[in-house]
């Protein structure tokens, strides 16, 4: 639509989530799949991407086959998921970086520091500060902690979050 010859945006831009661990194979992408089903069950799916990254990620591994497992039983599907490194046209073009640990958030900070406003740990989201611990190659049990550590974080935060990416309740 254009308005006085300027183009005019009817709708409110895609909001976008990055979404960042160490490999991205693991936790990103598993906090990533949480979101996108929050977002669709809320009915607001549409409004917002969620991507995901590795700050010393390699391009093209799968996500890890034990948290895949995990997420498959919590109705989160990785079975596409493809690591990826994390790059400058991802952290310009997120609105919001959640970060799983505070050396992420160090590493973003080296590299592109004017993002830095954009990023939040993922418990900052609930109020706290802590690191989410990355499962990979340990237990079944440091799976299923970090997974409920994360929803948990997911669910006491949702608020914040919304209200950070300016969604409808």
């Amino acid at each position: 639509m254009m308005v006085n010859g300027v183009p005019y945006m009817t709708e409110t831009p895609k909001r976008k989530i990055l979404v960042v661990c160490t490999a991205n194979i693991c936790r990103s992408p598993a906090v990533a799949g949480m979101i996108e089903m929050r977002l669709a069950a809320k009915g607001i799916a549409e409004l917002v991407s969620v991507v995901s990254a590795g700050v010393f990620a390699q391009e093209g591994y799968g996500a890890d086959p034990i948290m895949a497992a995990f997420m498959q039983e919590a109705g989160v599907d990785l079975s596409n998921h493809v690591s990826h490194p994390l790059g400058l046209a991802d952290v310009t073009n997120a609105d919001l970086i959640i970060v799983m640990e505070e050396a992420h958030r160090t590493a973003i900070f080296h590299r592109w520091p004017r993002v830095l406003h954009k990023v939040l740990l993922l418990s900052e989201l609930a109020g706290e500060h802590a690191d989410l611990d990355d499962p990979h190659g340990g237990s079944n049990e440091a799976y299923l902690q970090a997974i409920a550590l994360a929803e948990q974080w997911l669910d006491n935060g949702w608020a914040l979050l919304q209200r950070r990416l300016d969604l409808p309740a």
